[in-house]
């Protein structure tokens, strides 16, 4: 049987390949920072999405904040 590539990442895999702790990565996703799709008990998250995720991001440096990637907030201050 041909060997596929994986096409996602464990939680704490993503945790190790961001460089954060697994805990933070498991909050960023339950505030949905960080894309996962959840089959039973089990949460995982695709590759693509992650890689997309950083995509938008600007590198920081020459006085360049980092990007908000959080959904933009209404007016009341609540996220939509």
């Amino acid at each position: 049987m041909d060997e596929q590539p994986r096409l996602t990442l464990s939680v704490a895999e993503a945790a190790a390949f961001l460089g954060i702790s697994r805990n933070l990565c498991y909050e960023l996703v339950r505030r949905r920072e960080i894309p996962a799709i959840r089959f039973g008990p089990r949460l995982i998250v695709p590759k693509k999405a992650l890689n997309d995720l950083l995509t938008i991001g600007v590198p920081l440096g020459q006085g360049q904040e980092p990007v908000d990637i959080r959904r933009p907030k209404s007016a009341s201050g609540r996220a939509h």
